[in-house]
């Protein structure tokens, strides 16, 4: 059986390894289950086969925690850091033994200086905005799932959740990661907002010049947009409105926008 390889993300349609959502199957799952390689609907046996057919890559996955990932994913829906945080854990159980990854976690160790577009206290935002940008995980290959997952386990407490959110110093954290690091490259930004401290933050980065500074790297940055932009009490305010759009331009990859748990998983595992 000859499937095609294809190169950069995963193409498998993850869609079709989660039980709940019954879609088509792909070209690559219709062999496989001809082949008797795998049952249809087993994700596991479908996500370890497309591990054994497309290219290693290297993925640097950045993290929101800032302090509105303890707002609704949704009007009366759970805080959002659970569902990010779960789905975190399955990419990580998902990547193959052949990928390099690392993480980096904003927002999650000093409090919050900035607010509804406006510096509330500078000495917190200044502090936030340039210190609380950690890399969690080092980019190295994949060898202990576990041991990652104990690297980011504090991820799963609502306490985690305090800062603000520098896109573009994260962006450019990550690409200093990818110094000296060849084949295909991938950055995956998981947030529920845009950029809070350029140019309201001295020395804030744009992230719009760190989307540069990527591409001209060939790596490709993939935005996962979590909450739809709504406020604590789950609705849409003015200043929200256009933070789907404004994210958007920082994808040079895929952008999704996340509602749900599963759309969560879906995004982050294609």
């Amino acid at each position: 059986m000859e499937i095609p390889m294809k190169t950069h993300l995963y193409w498998i349609s993850v869609a079709f390894a989660l039980s709940a959502c019954a879609p088509v199957p792909t070209r690559v799952e219709t062999h496989a289950v001809q082949a008797g390689k795998m049952a249809p609907g087993d994700s596991e046996a479908a996500f370890k086969l497309v591990n054994t057919i497309r290219d290693p890559e290297s993925v640097v996955l950045i993290y929101d925690a800032s302090g509105s990932m303890r707002w609704p994913i949704r009007a009366g829906g759970e805080e959002r850091y659970g569902p990010a945080f779960r789905a975190l854990q399955q990419f990580i159980d998902r990547l193959g033994k052949q990928d390099q990854v690392a993480i980096i976690v904003y927002g999650s160790t000093l409090p919050s200086g900035v607010s509804d577009g406006k510096v509330t206290n500078p000495s917190r935002a200044k502090a936030s905005c340039s210190d609380d940008i950690r890399i969690a995980v080092p980019l190295a290959p994949l060898s202990n799932r576990n041991e990652i997952k104990a690297k980011i386990s504090n991820l799963g407490k609502i306490d985690a959740y305090r800062g603000d959110t520098p896109i573009g110093g994260a962006l450019n954290k990550a690409a200093d990661l990818f110094n000296g690091v060849s084949g295909t490259k991938r950055v995956v930004l998981l947030t529920d907002g845009v950029e809070e401290c350029y140019p309201l933050v001295a020395g804030s980065p744009n992230p719009e010049e760190a989307v540069k500074r990527l591409a001209a790297q060939d790596i490709t940055i993939d935005v996962l947009f979590a909450g739809g932009g709504l406020n604590a009490q789950g609705s849409l305010t003015a200043r929200s409105s256009g933070a789907a759009e404004n994210l958007r331009k920082l994808a040079t990859g895929q952008f999704f926008e996340a509602a749900s748990f599963d759309d969560l998983v879906d995004a982050l595992l294609r």
